[in-house]
């Protein structure tokens, strides 16, 4: 599989993460972090949750499928830096390459903030977390249609 198609599978899973962020009820008022992230309590029934689903884990899941494809598109990327000097007449390739790269990086910066949003909101149940999941999730979407757009 190429890189290209590599990429499309990532940017499908990204773009269901990001649902799945997105029906994350906004304000927690039950107290319960897991079962507000679950979609399982009295903040999700207020803001009409039809189907109750472990959200909170199903996006830990999706990170981790997807960070560890990122892991396979980063070695095919590697074996393509190597080749680089033999690329030295395409400027433009080796420029869309290290952009590629850069954003595969920052994709994974954005992974840590979602981890690190969900892990604090479970200790804290605090809304600045589910805040930051929302802005962390809605930067990942962008970032992966960038990519998308270059591949």
């Amino acid at each position: 599989m190429d890189l290209f198609h590599k990429f499309q599978d990532v940017y499908f899973d990204i773009v269901q993460l990001t649902e799945l962020i997105d029906r994350i009820p906004d304000a927690c008022r039950c107290g319960d972090a897991q079962a507000h992230l679950d979609g399982q309590c009295a903040c999700a029934e207020e803001e009409k949750q039809s189907s109750p689903r472990p959200i909170g884990k199903e996006c830990l899941r999706l990170l981790r499928e997807i960070e560890e494809r990122l892991r396979w598109m980063e070695d095919d990327l590697e074996h393509v830096k190597l080749n680089q000097p033999t690329m030295q007449h395409e400027p433009e390739v080796v420029q869309q390459i290290e952009m590629v790269w850069d954003e595969v990086h920052y994709l994974h910066a954005l992974f840590h903030r979602i981890e690190q949003s969900i892990e604090r909101f479970r200790l804290t149940c605090d809304d600045e977390q589910l805040r930051r999941l929302r802005e962390a999730g809605r930067e990942l979407k962008r970032c992966a249609e960038r990519l998308n757009a270059v591949l």
